[in-house]
């Protein structure tokens, strides 16, 4: 699974994705759009969590 995050704002973002125990499985600063592959991950619920000075927006993904 691709996600791909669309920054429209032009600030730094903090991209960070979890499990369901609340391990990173992966981290990435980023100002532009970006994809992110999940595949390597399996298959599985994670939470992606997308944060920077203005605050923090978490949403969950489920990979089938």
């Amino acid at each position: 699974m691709i996600v791909k995050m669309v920054i429209t704002m032009g600030f730094q973002q903090s991209i960070e994705i979890f499990n369901t125990v609340g391990q990173v499985v992966t981290e990435k600063e980023v100002s532009n759009d970006t994809t992110i592959d999940l595949s390597a991950h399996g298959t599985g619920v994670y939470f992606v969590k997308v944060s920077n000075d203005n605050g923090a927006v978490m949403e969950r993904v489920v990979i089938q």
